[in-house]
This record gives structure tokens, sequence and C-alpha cells, in this order.
């Protein structure tokens, strides 16, 4: 695709589209756009290897496609190949070797990798000035754009889901129209910020139109599982969760899932080091016959690869269960996660799970009454800000108990609380965290640095003596921390 400049240019978020602040139109030149999630973790430690070798960042991949469909040239950075080079070559030389070339940078952030993401930022200002156009999209600047617009140079903010904005706004940027079009958009004019209040959702008939996400620029041999989407949102609202669109549950058309999935699976698998899927659906058990007769296509591709999905305790409790039984209990199915969170009632309500310790009892009797707790992992949270020590202790206890009754090592797995973009966050006041967003941009967010921030109710000492409980469960056997 082209844009048009006037001599002398620099190629910045004024000159090439500042919504008539300045006129341009002369010359033509092609516009290079990158786009890219920054690593989560950007050093040469083998454990952070590891830990960004999980799956492939799929928005980039689908936002890619669909850019690449409308006829405009996009290049793909992959996260685990860009933490390749700044392990050998640093951050500002890999942004100079990854990124010289481009006018247009898109990064994908979420909250995990947004104080990594700041730092390119501001390692691209520092080398190319304004002459080149940062674009932010993601579940991070979704939530946070007025901080991070006001307080950080970047030129363009797309909230929401991107799949039409995305491309919709390149094309603005290349031929100069007006922005305002581009749901969702937030920019800088003349007199100030302005946003596109409206965020854009993909609905079912958007989704049956979208290209299937551009896995052939995925690196082979890096990632262990292979992403697929069947539905996106969520039917709940956990306080502390940072999945967008909660209480908005969309199931798209299962026979257009089964069609995407097929292909994704039958051209990529042999690209990731495990056969295993991971269904990316926050709800997919929500709806047993339809997540049935999804997973019943997808596993007779290859019956070898494996299948892992997220579930609630609370969807094994349904009277039409048996056909949830049947096929989850599939000995493809290698991965049943469970989010707990609490291992107390009063907890568990604070949080808004839906969800009882007696009810959490009665789905892991049916999985062990039908030989399908070997694939059942829970996870737990502690150190939420109105928890006590003896709350967290009685999720410590729990926890150890399931394992336990489980029979197995490491199908439990008990964190401390990361504070992201959830109703606790929007509710900090009444838990008295005094924080603003700023506080993401420092990477040292979800280390000791603001431990006292995040746990008013809970002493050092306090947590010293529950991570010493956890460490005497693992002295006999029981491993609670498997990460």
């Amino acid at each position: 695709m082209k844009f048009y400049y006037k001599e002398p240019f620099l190629l910045n978020s004024e000159n090439v589209h500042n919504d008539n602040c300045r006129k341009v139109n002369d010359k033509e030149i092609d516009m290079k756009t990158l786009i890219t999630s920054i690593p989560i973790c950007m050093s040469n430690d083998s454990r952070d290897f590891i830990s960004m070798r999980v799956a492939p960042t799929t928005a980039i991949y689908l936002l890619a496609a669909v850019a690449l469909k409308e006829g405009i040239d996009i290049a793909l950075l992959d996260p685990y190949e860009m933490q390749l080079e700044v392990g050998k070559h640093g951050l500002r030389e890999t942004i100079k070797s990854k990124m010289d070339e481009f006018d247009v940078i898109c990064l994908s952030s979420n909250t995990l990798n947004w104080s990594n993401t700041v730092k390119v930022i501001k390692e691209i200002r520092e080398l190319y000035g304004k002459n080149k156009v940062i674009v932010l999209g993601g579940i991070h600047p979704t939530y946070f754009y007025e901080h991070i617009i006001n307080d950080l140079e970047v030129d363009y903010i797309l909230r929401g889901e991107g799949e039409m904005s995305f491309p919709k706004f390149l094309k603005c940027l290349v031929n100069k129209s007006d922005l305002d079009c581009v749901e969702g958009l937030v920019r800088k004019k003349c007199e100030g910020t302005t946003t596109n209040q409206k965020v854009p959702i993909i609905d079912d008939e958007t989704y049956k139109k979208l290209p299937l996400p551009e896995f052939d620029l995925m690196p082979k041999g890096v990632y262990n599982l292979l992403p697929v989407e069947t539905s996106r949102g969520c039917k709940y609202n956990c306080a502390f969760c940072s999945v967008p669109h909660r209480n908005n549950w969309r199931a798209f058309d299962e026979k257009v899932v089964i069609n995407r999935g097929t292909q994704i699976i039958s051209k990529h698998i042999d690209k990731v080091n495990t056969k295993q899927v991971f269904i990316t659906d926050d709800c997919l058990t929500a709806d047993f016959e339809r997540a049935g007769k999804i997973m019943d296509k997808l596993m007779k591709i290859d019956e070898e690869i494996l299948f892992g999905v997220e579930t609630r305790a609370t969807d094994w409790l349904k009277p039409n269960v048996d056909i949830g039984i049947r096929t989850f209990g599939s000995s493809q199915i290698s991965r049943l996660q469970f989010g707990v969170e609490c291992g107390y009632n009063e907890g568990l309500k604070k949080i808004s799970k839906g969800l009882t310790v007696e009810l959490l009892e009665g789905t892991v009797a049916i999985l062990e009454k039908n030989n399908m707790l070997s694939r059942a992992y829970f996870s737990f949270i502690v150190g939420f800000p109105w928890e006590t020590m003896d709350d967290c202790l009685n999720t410590v206890d729990f926890a150890a108990y399931l394992e336990n009754r489980c029979g197995r090592l490491g199908c439990v797995n008990v964190n401390w609380l990361q504070i992201y973009p959830s109703n606790i966050w929007r509710d900090r006041e009444k838990y008295v965290i005094v924080a603003e967003p700023d506080i993401f941009d420092d990477e040292m967010f979800i280390e000791d640095k603001y431990y006292e921030l995040f746990h008013p109710t809970l002493s050092r000492s306090e947590h010293d003596y529950v991570v010493e409980q956890i460490n005497k469960y693992e002295n006999i056997g029981i491993y609670l921390r498997n990460y």
C-alpha cells in the first residue's frame, strides 16, 4: 500500500495523519508495517525461555492475517524470536535490526508484558524520535488508554477486538482518510486527546468472514501448544479476572469453528513440539452439547493429538453432564484446568466465583467416579486484598487435601495474587490499595517491591508463614507450586 508525503519528509504521526493539523500530498512511498507482541521476559535465563514457549500469541497472527486479506503489506515478529535476539544482542540492537526498516510499529500488549512494552516504546523514541508511528492494542492499552496516550509517546491506541478496526485504521492512515470511522481509536489531535468511544466486539457473522491466523509465520519447533478458539468472552464476572468481555460469552457457530479448527490443526500441528492443542475458550464446557460436537470432530483429525481445555467446576453438576463425560473422558483429553482460587466459601463468595467447596467436592466425585481425575488440574490464589493469614492457610490446606485426594503430583498450583485490570483494580480504594495505572509501567509490579500495596491486610511475617506452610507440605511430597 502507498501513502503520500511532502518533502522534506519525516514519517511521524503528525505528518502521516493528524486530523488536518498538517496537509500532506506529494510523493509516493511504501508504508512498511510491523506487528509484534513484546516478550514477557527479555533475559538469557533458561527459565524465561521455557516460559515463553507454551503457546504463540494468537492475536498478532490473526491481525496479520486480516491485514494481509485486505491487501496491506505487514510483517510479523514473533515474541520468542525477539527474546532470542535481545538475549544475544541487547534491546537497542534488536530494535535496530528488527524494526529499523518499518514505518509503523504495532504492539499488542497485556499487563504481563506491558512493562517491557514501555521499554521498547521508549527505546524506539530514543533511536528514531518521531520518525516511527507507534500503535498499541490489547487488553492493557484497552483498559488504561487514558494514562498511556497522555503519559507515553505513542501515536494511536486501538481498543477492543481489532479484527475489523485494525485494517480499517491502516487504510485510513495510508489514504489520509477521516479516522473518526475507526471504532475504538484513541489518538492525540491538535486540541488534545480524543477517543472513538464505541469499542468493537466481533459477532458471529463477522467471525465467519475472518481468515485463519497466519501461523505460516510461526517459527517451527518453538512452541508446545497450538491454540484454537471456539468462543470469546466469559459468562461470569470474577473479581480478580482480567478476561475481556466478562458477562458476555459469545459462542461462535459450531460448524464455522469446526472448519477453522480443522484447518489450523491439520496444517500447523507439526509446527509445535508436543502435538497438543489448547482450546483457548474460557467457557467451552458451559454448553456440553456444543462442546461435544466440536471436540468430537477435532479429535478425529488425528487420534494422537492431545487437547487441553479450561473448565468450571459447576459445569460438571449440570443435568447433561453425561455428554461432558463422554467427550472429555476421551484419552485425547490431557488436561482439564479448573480455576478454583479459594479453599473456603467466604472467599469464593467475595470473588464472585459462583462456587462453594461443597460443589467442588461434588465435581471431584464425578471426575473420580468416571476415571477422569487423573487429567484434572486445580489452580488457587492466595493473598486477596481482604484476606488474613488464616484465610490463606485455609486455601493452602484445601489445595493440599485436593492434591492428596487426586493421588498424583502436579495437579494443584497455588499462586500469590497479582492484580491486573479487574473488578479488584476498579474497586481498589475499597481495599485501601493506593495505586495508579503507572504502577504497571514498572517491571517490578509483580515483585516484592509492591507487596504491602497489594496485600494491605497481610504483613510480611504472615506472608512468610504461609510460604513456610507450603514448604512443609512439599517436604512430605505434596507440591503446591508447579510452575
